[in-house]
């Protein structure tokens, strides 16, 4: 018969004390990460947010969301912290293989709204 196993949940401290060291200097384990606001990130994704494509991704997601022509707003994460960018900017930077123009053009395509549905300004 197995039994269960019950643990308390781990602070941020110690579960970065049980991950195992890095085994070279200057080499990405995959292991290495921060823990920032209780938001764990790794080293790609620190690359991402400081490079110009996130920049550039920023600048578009802000201005669809300026934009009359699409549909930002969303029930389904109200309540959530991360608003529509954020919440784009972060898959962008765990999926760092994803085509970042594809991804525009494919988001902007899901959020259109028609232009009969479009409110006057």
């Amino acid at each position: 018969m197995s039994s269960a196993i019950t643990e308390s949940p781990q602070t941020s401290d110690q579960i970065e004390a049980s991950l195992p060291e890095s085994s070279t200097e200057g080499a990405e384990e995959p292991y290495q990460y921060t823990i920032e606001n209780n938001v764990l990130t790794t080293p790609g994704q620190k690359r991402f947010y400081a490079s110009e494509q996130c920049g550039e991704a920023r600048k578009a997601l802000e201005q669809m969301v300026r934009s009359a022509s699409y549909n930002t707003d969303s029930t389904y994460f109200q309540g959530n912290a991360l608003d529509f960018v954020e919440r784009h900017l972060h898959y962008l930077s765990t999926h760092p293989g994803a085509n970042l123009a594809g991804y525009l053009s494919n988001l902007k395509l899901m959020t259109n709204i028609k232009r009969s549905q479009v409110p006057p300004r």
